[in-house]
C-alpha cells in the first residue's frame, strides 16, 4: 500500500469514527427541535367574547415560546369546587404549569399549601400575594375602581347601584371593594344587586356600574336607555355599546398584555426563571375617545 493510500484511508477512518461520535451524541441529546411546551389557562367561566383579547396576547406568546396552549372555559361543577377539579385535571393530563383567573383566591391559595403540586400555577387577573403562587400577572383593581369612582362622582351622580353576575371571581370582589370604597369618599350611596333573568330594579337618578364585560352589555340591554351606564372589561359588544354612546365611561386595561404576559411568566417558569409580578395600569375612556391613539390600540390590539 502506497504512502498516498494509507494517508486517504487514515483521514476515511477518523472521519467514520467522528460520524460515529456526532451520531451518539444525537441520539443523547435529541434534535435541534426547540421543547414545546404543555400549559393550561383556566378562565373564569365568562363568555367567550370577553376573553377574545386576552386570547390574542396568549397565543402570541404562546407562538414565541412554543407552547401548545389548551383553554379551559367552563368547569363540570360550579364555583371554585369546579376550577379546582379542572386545574387537577390539567395537571394530571401532563400541563407543566397552569395559569388562573381564580374565583376564589382564598380556596385556591389553601388548595396549593395542602397538595403537593409540583408545577408552577400562575395567578392571572386579579392580585393574589402568596408564596403558594409562583406567579401573578394582575390587573391594578384599585387604581381602576378609582377611575371609574372620578367619572360617576363628575357626572353628578348621588346614588350608584353595582350589579354583579352570579358566581362572580376574585378580580369583582377586588373591583367591588375597590369602587365601593372609592365612591363613598365621595359621599356616594352605593347598593348592589345580582343580575337575574328577570327585570332589573332601577330609578332615575341612579347610575348603573357592572364590573366586567357581560354583564356591562347585558345592563345596556335590560335597563332604559336613560339610565346612565359605567363599567369595567372589553368585549365586541361593549366596544360597540362605548361607540354608540350608550356606556357613558369604561375604565380598562390592555387584555392583550394580560394575556401575553401571563404565557410569558408561566413558559418563563417552566425554564426555570423567576418571573417577578406584573400589575397592569388603567385606563379610562369614553366613546368620544376609544379610537384616539392612546386607546385604539389597546382596545383593539392588532396582534
Amino acid at each position: 500500500m502506497s504512502r498516498q493510500e494509507k494517508t486517504i484511508l487514515t483521514v476515511f477512518a477518523l472521519a467514520l469514527v467522528l460520524s460515529l461520535l456526532a451520531l451518539l451524541l444525537w441520539q443523547e441529546t435529541g434534535s435541534d427541535e426547540p421543547e414545546i411546551l404543555h400549559l393550561s389557562v383556566l378562565l373564569d367561566g365568562s363568555e367567550e367574547t370577553a376573553w377574545r383579547n386576552f386570547r390574542r396576547g396568549a397565543d402570541a406568546a404562546a407562538v414565541e415560546y412554543n407552547v401548545d396552549l389548551r383553554y379551559v372555559y367552563r368547569y363540570e361543577n360550579p364555583g371554585q369546587a369546579g376550577q379546582l377539579q379542572a386545574m387537577e385535571a390539567e395537571l394530571a393530563s401532563g400541563a407543566e404549569a397552569v395559569a388562573v383567573a381564580p374565583l376564589d383566591a382564598e380556596a385556591l391559595t389553601e388548595y396549593l399549601r395542602n397538595h403537593s403540586v409540583l408545577q408552577p400555577v400562575v395567578a392571572m387577573g386579579s392580585e393574589v400575594h402568596d408564596e403558594a403562587i409562583a406567579g401573578c400577572v394582575a390587573v391594578d383593581s384599585r387604581a381602576q375602581a378609582s377611575l371609574l369612582a372620578g367619572a360617576i362622582v363628575d357626572s353628578g351622580a348621588r346614588h350608584c347601584r353595582i350589579y354583579l353576575r352570579t358566581g362572580c371571581g376574585e378580580l369583582d370582589r377586588q373591583r367591588l371593594e375597590g369602587l365601593t370604597e372609592a365612591l363613598e369618599e365621595a359621599r356616594v350611596v352605593t347598593d348592589t344587586a345580582i343580575l337575574g333573568s328577570g327585570s332589573l330594579d332601577w330609578e332615575p337618578g341612579i347610575a348603573a356600574v357592572a364590573l366586567d364585560a357581560g354583564t356591562l352589555a347585558a345592563l345596556a340591554e335590560k335597563l332604559p336607555e336613560e339610565a346612565p351606564l359605567y363599567g369595567m372589561g372589553v368585549s365586541g359588544s361593549v366596544l360597540e355599546l362605548l361607540e354608540a354612546g350608550r356606556i357613558c365611561a369604561l375604565a380598562a386595561v390592555n387584555e392583550y398584555d394580560l394575556g401575553y404576559l401571563t404565557l410569558s411568566a408561566a413558559a418563563g417558569l417552566v425554564s426555570g426563571r423567576y418571573q417577578p409580578p406584573e400589575l397592569l395600569t388603567p385606563f379610562l375612556v369614553t366613546g368620544e375617545e376609544m379610537f384616539d391613539p392612546p386607546y385604539a390600540a389597546q382596545l383593539v390590539p392588532m396582534g
